[in-house]
């Protein structure tokens, strides 16, 4: 019994340890803007931020991190509503039809858009906070339409994800005056997420791990 007990336990581990890695919870597309280009235009026409470098893909869950040159472009519609004073700008964007957020790479290939990392449309209305001369920031601003097979399967779920996502880049040098209609901050360090599931592969894995640990506890044996 105790040696069956051993083996159910190790057969187990390695069922997880399987399962972790051909699951990857929620991929990063990392980058990171400089100093004078490109800038963030935020006015009440919109938000515009275009080729800023994209630096690096990056799986949440185990840290691993994968350089992969290129660039990202987001903008979104006009402002419902902007407001500045007391040294904090704020603005709410609404959606426009299409594509509104694109980060582009030439290791990217494969799938129907080869060339394209990421694209997303705008996630409903979104505020962007700044305070004047400081930082700035979205939150949950893109929904992810579509991710690069590529990209997923660095991390071993080809063409397996959940389509949505969102983008946290930061901002900063917001130069906008109290009462002023235009923030021109610079790029600061930002990503955009989405989340994955398992593949075919893993659910398989995982039906007939559990279906061998159920034979083990099954027929075991008086010791």
């Amino acid at each position: 019994m105790t040696k069956r007990l051993l083996l159910a336990l190790a057969f187990l581990g390695l069922l997880i340890t399987f399962s972790r890695i051909s699951w990857a919870a929620a991929i990063t597309l990392g980058f990171v803007g400089v100093k004078t280009t490109p800038p963030v235009a935020v006015n009440s026409t919109g938000v515009t931020l275009t080729e800023a470098p994209l630096l690096s893909i990056t799986d949440t869950n185990t840290n691993n991190v994968f350089i992969v040159p290129g660039s990202v472009n987001m903008w979104t519609g006009a402002a419902s509503s902007y407001l500045s004073a007391g040294g904090v700008l704020t603005a709410m964007f609404s959606a426009l039809p299409g594509i509104e957020a694109q980060a582009d790479s030439a290791n990217c290939v494969g799938g129907t858009n080869p060339g394209v990392c990421l694209q997303g449309s705008l996630n409903g209305n979104r505020a962007y906070v700044a305070s004047q001369n400081s930082t700035g920031s979205f939150q949950a601003l893109f929904h992810a339409d579509y991710v690069s097979p590529w990209v997923t399967s660095l991390f071993g779920d080809p063409n397996a994800w959940l389509p949505r996502g969102s983008d946290s880049f930061t901002t900063g040098h917001n130069n906008f005056s109290n009462g002023g209609t235009t923030d021109s901050a610079t790029a600061g360090a930002g990503q955009v997420t989405f989340q994955t599931v398992p593949g075919s592969s893993s659910l398989t894995l995982m039906g007939s791990g559990l279906l061998g640990l159920a034979g083990v506890v099954r027929h075991k044996a008086p010791d």
